[in-house]
């Protein structure tokens, strides 16, 4: 399982939280812009950082998984010869 679009999903919702906070105090627009925009690509760059993090775990995990599975084939391989002599 590979994880997709998680600094996407992490940018969106940084600017849902600032555009709600800025339409509660009322900040003016032109801040609330420059305050989204920097929040969106700081929060895009920790996304990102973050998926390339947990792919790479799952990637370990999944070659560690492969590796135990070819092991305990050639296991069995190797007593069904046996049996057969």
């Amino acid at each position: 399982m590979r994880f997709q679009n998680i600094n996407t999903s992490l940018m969106l919702i940084s600017g849902i939280i600032v555009a709600i906070y800025s339409f509660i105090y009322s900040y003016a627009l032109l801040f609330t812009v420059k305050t989204m925009l920097i929040s969106m690509l700081i929060f895009y760059v920790i996304g990102t950082i973050m998926q390339k993090f947990l792919n790479g775990i799952v990637g370990i995990g999944a070659q560690e998984q492969l590796n135990d599975d070819e092991q305990n084939m050639d296991y069995s391989t190797s007593e069904s010869e046996q049996e057969d002599k």
